[in-house]
């Protein structure tokens, strides 16, 4: 970032992958007025709740076909440990997963987020403009959630799922 004076970055932001948090990057972005475009903010749908660890919801040309069984497990059932906040929020998993990423506006400035249908381009656009902001305290719950659990298997964790 230093060596080539970026105004914008991209990478994955999400409730089970909030590497960019970990690493200092996003403090980085803050401290130097860098946007982050945030990528798979549903974790490649994962974090909708409506997918399963079954290799057969995917076509063999889909990313995720490809993923380790033991991975596709850890995601499929990712949504679940944010249940209580989700109860608590009367907030749906996709609604959660997209106020979680703005929270961190405006230094995320926007989100790329996969869609499939029409369908899905409705409930996405309906959850990121739901109204309810997540507070503080909701934020510290969830980075707890995520530095509790383990959402990577090995060798995953630092090169993304293959």
């Amino acid at each position: 970032l230093k060596k080539f004076d970026l105004d914008v970055i991209q990478c994955n932001f999400n409730l089970i992958d909030q590497r960019l948090i970990e690493t200092g990057l996003y403090k980085y972005c803050e401290e130097n007025s860098i946007k982050i475009i945030a990528r798979t903010p549903l974790a490649f749908g994962f974090l909708t709740g409506k997918l399963t660890s079954s290799k057969d919801q995917f076509n063999k040309n889909d990313h995720r076909f490809k993923w380790p069984q033991e991975q596709l497990d850890l995601w499929a059932s990712a949504h679940l440990e944010f249940r209580n906040i989700n109860n608590d929020l009367d907030l749906s998993p996709l609604s959660l997963a997209h106020q979680f990423i703005k929270f961190f506006q405006p230094t995320v400035f926007t989100t790329i987020c996969g869609m499939h249908s029409f369908l899905e381009v409705d409930e996405n656009l309906n959850s990121y403009y739901n109204e309810r902001k997540l507070t503080k305290d909701t934020i510290t719950k969830i980075q707890n959630i995520y530095s509790s659990k383990k959402f990577f298997i090995d060798g995953i964790k630092s090169k993304g799922p293959q």
